[in-house]
């Protein structure tokens, strides 16, 4: 197994008026993850629009690798998170995951 790192990019279209409670969820997973996951490195949550205009979250994810994204899976806030979605979500969320192949990421400049 290759010692890149896992991204993930997940879109969920919030049911109207669970945009919130979609974020509240996202967050509190984000926390957890956060404390008890040495592996996972980043997990953003965007509220966006879609270019037509449709409410999405969106989330990004990185992981160290596939044992650290499996682990991340494998937690009790982790299946209860994805109990909720039929409730908050239009859909099942829509997930791609990759490796970073180019591009850049500068640090946000001193106010």
């Amino acid at each position: 197994m290759s010692s890149a790192t896992l991204d993930i990019v997940a879109t969920f279209l919030p049911k109207p008026g669970k945009s919130g409670e979609l974020i509240d969820l996202l967050s509190s997973v984000a926390e957890k993850a956060k404390e008890q996951e040495p592996g996972t490195l980043i997990y953003s949550i965007l509220e966006a629009k879609s270019l037509d205009g449709i409410d999405q979250v969106v989330i990004i994810e990185r992981y160290t690798g596939q044992d650290t994204l499996d682990f991340h899976m494998a937690q009790p806030y982790y299946k209860e998170m994805v109990g909720k979605f039929d409730d908050l979500c239009e859909q099942r969320p829509t997930a791609s995951i990759g490796t970073v192949r180019g591009g850049f990421v500068k640090p946000a400049a001193a106010p």
